[in-house]
């Protein structure tokens, strides 16, 4: 039996391995149990799980059980909505009531929470381990050019001089391996959302100008918070005890 054509969510197309023009087989589990070749006419928009979609007249063509309906949607006005949900639980034919907009808004409001949570989690970390390196890097950095530094300020450089040749090779080495970073890190999230389209949650691939600001301004700001803990002790140089220490 042929009917007429599905539309596939991109998790069930993937799954199955087929694309619009191919012909899948439908085997329905309720009423007669009919079974029917649907060609797959589109894939849809989809998001969550492993749905099919068709035509009410080709489904309805497909079970053989004439012009049913098991589900309407149904546009209500905002400030009638409670007199709506009063009438339809006066009438028994109707099993249950939703709301399209309260579901969505819901289901919004969890991912968000639940995705602002890893992603701050994974920022800090990211962080924690930025400030690590460079905090060790221009640690060592002090502690082998401490008496380069001191004979520099005894020759009348400032603070301020000194400071910078200081960090000048680390900031130069944050800048160069920026873009590097952020090369990596679409990679990453690329491998990620291909590695839940396997899954029946499919998220979509997205990189905007703000998500890249952050995550570039958090890794800087950890780089600048750590060279700041390290430079300051150039202030607090006491010149005679580093020059007499031995190399």
């Amino acid at each position: 039996m042929v009917g007429g054509g599905a539309v596939l969510s991109p998790a069930l197309a993937g799954r199955l391995g087929v694309h619009p023009g191919d012909v899948v087989e439908l085997e329905a589990w309720e009423g007669r149990r009919p079974r029917a070749l649907l060609p797959v006419t589109a894939i849809a928009n989809d998001y969550a799980g492993l749905t099919a979609y068709m035509t009410r007249d080709a489904l309805n063509r497909v079970m053989g059980d004439g012009d049913l309906v098991s589900s309407v949607d149904l546009v209500v006005v905002t400030d009638r909505r409670a007199d709506f949900y009063h009438a339809v639980a006066r009438i028994p034919q109707v099993a249950s009531a939703g709301s399209r907009d309260d579901t969505v808004a819901s289901f919004r409001s969890e991912i968000s929470q639940a995705l602002t949570i890893e992603m701050s989690f994974f920022l800090g970390f990211a962080g924690a381990i930025a400030f690590g390196i460079a905090y060790n890097i221009i640690r060592i950095a002090l502690a082998d050019r401490a008496r380069d530094l001191a004979t520099l300020r005894v020759l009348g450089f400032g603070h301020a001089e000194c400071a910078y040749i200081l960090t000048g090779e680390l900031l130069l080495l944050a800048l160069v391996a920026l873009p590097v970073g952020v090369l990596g890190g679409v990679a990453l999230a690329r491998a990620l959302a291909n590695a839940f389209a396997r899954q029946d949650f499919y998220v979509p691939f997205v990189l905007t100008s703000q998500g890249l600001g952050i995550s570039c301004g958090a890794y800087l700001a950890a780089v600048g918070i750590a060279s700041v803990l390290v430079v300051r002790r150039i202030w607090g140089f006491d010149l005679v005890a580093v020059l007499k220490t031995r190399e």
